[in-house]
């Protein structure tokens, strides 16, 4: 309930707003035994009415304090409210200068005396309550006058100014020649330039120079018509910055309908207007995006798809009804339903699920029906498109026919096997001869270095033939991988030892370098010695006597580094882009092989998951390394 004072005036303004204050700010201003009412920031505006008396803001506690509360400022100037500003302890003169010039009455800066800011406090209110006071001595019973001050109840004009100053918005109002004659404070705030100037035709000043023809324009043509004036224009901000407004005015008429004055107001649409203008931009970029996509997609001799993530919206490029015969309004679930091999269905499908859920690339290879029956083999493909926050825009897919690469690749399989089968029997035969020989050559040295000789043609051969048929197998995708957990250090300990005798004939040192802490590795263990294998193999053919080698592995993110190191000549920069060709042997470092050992490996590499590459520079050796996925 109110209270009165001696002097018999009723009080009804003795709550402080305190905007983003802490507990020890309330129970500072608890003895001053005035109402407290504390309001965030953004919810501040929306709860102060002329019944506040004072107006306290904590600037520590809310970020960019002066700017984001400039509304709640020009509604206190309305008011005529007392403003505190309660500063940190690093606030210097500039901002304390500047915290003024934004409408404070009074700023104190931390650390100071509570006693201080309650006595400031108690003077305000009692300066106020006096103001208030008298300009309600005419009207003590009026409810209304205990809310409104005298002036502004009794004149319109005053009423209107009260309003226009309250609210956050840009207002004004001209003459009825078109003259402004006020602007209100966020105008002023806005621009940074004083009312004076900006009355008559100083607005003027702050359009756009671009915007000026058409505003006078539109202007003079709602002074002569008496029209609602409604336009689109850039105003000067008070930093030198052009924002986009939405200028109205509406007129006021006497009774005989002459224009006796405009009302009007600026809304600031710049953000609007530029969403919208990247909103344009966007739709056109997608709508080239799509008809170039749709032009390349019908220029293509191999089935090209589309699709958006729910499945709505798909399209299949001309070559799919060309292939399939299908007519136009089977449904897209339908058609590759009626296209997939029934054996090769689930399997395509389950793929594709998980690759989506992933939102990775997937890459399968199936059968498709073509129109006249028959099925062939196609390499599918697909690749999301991610907007910034991962999410997929749409789907783009091919489907290109791999038949007689296939084919091809069936029956090179079929005849390496055939051909490893029947060159393997004799080379058994032979090496099971030169043996029996051996044994009666009765020391002749002759007898035996052709001996040797026949050994290791027939080790040679075994071992080309080996290689073919891995990478016959590994160009196919059917090289078969058994994964389980191994420890990485006893893997590299397995493949040093089985080379360490050739290494010391060559006088080549070798390091292991285990890591610090047990890495297994989810792989192979035979493949993995066999890439390990050609990797020192070929170290220890390229290293010079009294060389070394270091074999080390190490954790990165979600997979183990392997790396064999030799101090051996090094690659030429020219070289590098070939090493894992087939059949690559460098000029340098040509010292035999068949040139299929590193193809192979990374084969094997990649079947695991993982990626096989090597860094090198003439006279500094070179370092293979390669991935494997951690167990």
């Amino acid at each position: 309930m109110p209270r009165s004072d001696r002097s018999g005036i009723v009080e009804a303004f003795d709550t402080i707003l305190l905007v983003g204050a802490s507990a020890a700010l309330v129970a500072e201003l608890a003895t001053l035994g005035r109402q407290l009412a504390r309001r965030s920031a953004s919810d501040a505006l929306a709860r102060v009415d002329i019944d506040i008396a004072a107006i306290v803001i904590d600037l520590t506690a809310i970020p960019d304090a002066l700017e984001v509360l400039a509304p709640l400022r020009q509604h206190a100037r309305a008011l005529d409210l007392p403003l505190v500003f309660l500063g940190g302890p690093g606030m210097s003169n500039a901002e304390i200068l500047h915290a003024y010039a934004c409408g404070a009455i009074d700023v104190l800066v931390r650390p100071y005396d509570p006693s201080i800011l309650c006595a400031k406090l108690d003077v305000m209110l009692a300066m106020y309550r006096r103001r208030i006071g008298s300009e309600l001595a005419s009207i003590p019973n009026s409810a209304a006058a205990t809310r409104i001050p005298a002036r502004v109840a009794e004149d319109p004009e005053h009423r209107y100014r009260f309003l226009a100053e309250s609210i956050p918005q840009q207002v004004w109002t001209a003459r009825h020649d078109g003259s402004l004659d006020y602007v209100n404070t966020l105008v002023c705030d806005y621009s940074g330039v004083p009312a004076l100037v900006l009355l008559g035709a100083g607005w003027l000043e702050l359009l756009h120079p671009e915007d000026v023809p058409e505003a006078v324009a539109r202007w003079s043509r709602a002074l002569e018509t008496g029209e609602d004036y409604d336009i689109e224009f850039r105003l000067r901000r008070w930093d030198g910055a052009y924002r986009w407004h939405l200028g109205r005015a509406i007129p006021q008429r006497d009774e005989t309908g002459r224009v006796l004055r405009w009302f009007g107001t600026n809304t600031d649409i710049d953000d609007h207007k530029t969403m919208e203008a990247e909103l344009r931009a966007s739709q056109r970029a997608l709508r080239d995006s799509a008809r170039r996509f749709q032009v390349l997609a019908e220029a293509m001799p191999l089935i090209v798809w589309s699709m958006s993530p729910d499945g709505e919206d798909a399209y299949l490029n001309p070559h799919w009804f060309e292939y399939t015969g299908q007519g136009e309004s089977i449904a897209l679930a339908e058609r590759w339903r009626l296209a997939l091999h029934p054996d090769d269905f689930e399997a395509c499908f389950a793929s594709w699920a998980a690759a989506a859920e992933r939102k990775v690339l997937w890459q399968l290879e199936y059968r498709l029906r073509r129109q006249d029956g028959v099925y062939r083999w196609h390499l599918g493909r697909s690749v999301p498109d991610l907007d910034g926050d991962g999410a997929v825009i749409r789907w783009y897919g091919t489907a290109t026919d791999i038949h007689e690469q296939r084919t091809a690749i069936e029956s090179r399989e079929e005849l390496l096997a055939t051909v490893s089968h029947d060159l393997r029997d004799p080379l058994g035969t032979i090496a099971l001869a030169n043996a029996t020989l051996r044994e009666t050559l009765d020391g002749d040295p002759v007898a035996a270095h052709v001996s040797q000789t026949i050994d290791r043609s027939v080790l040679r051969m075994e071992q080309l033939l080996g290689d073919l048929l891995d990478l016959a197998t590994i160009e196919s995708g059917h090289l078969s991988i058994e994964r389980a957990a191994h420890d990485t250090g006893a893997l590299l300990e397995e493949a040093v030892d089985a080379i360490a005798p050739r290494a010391a004939n060559r006088g080549v040192a070798l390091e292991v370098s285990r890591p610090a802490e047990v890495l297994r590795v989810q792989c192979d263990r035979r493949r993995v010695l066999q890439v390990l294998s050609n990797l020192l193999g070929n170290a220890v053919k390229f290293t010079p006597n009294r060389g070394s080698i270091t074999v080390a592995a190490r954790r990165e993110a979600t997979h183990a580094v392997v790396s064999v190191s030799d101090t051996g000549p090094g690659i030429a920069a020219e070289q590098l882009p070939h090493v894992f060709d087939r059949y690559w042997k460098s000029r340098d470092r040509g010292k035999g092989g068949t040139g299929l050992g590193l193809a192979i490996a990374r084969g094997i590499v990649e079947q695991h998951g993982g990626t096989l590459a090597v860094d090198s520079r003439p006279g500094a050796g070179a370092t293979f390394w390669f991935t494997l996925p951690l167990a």
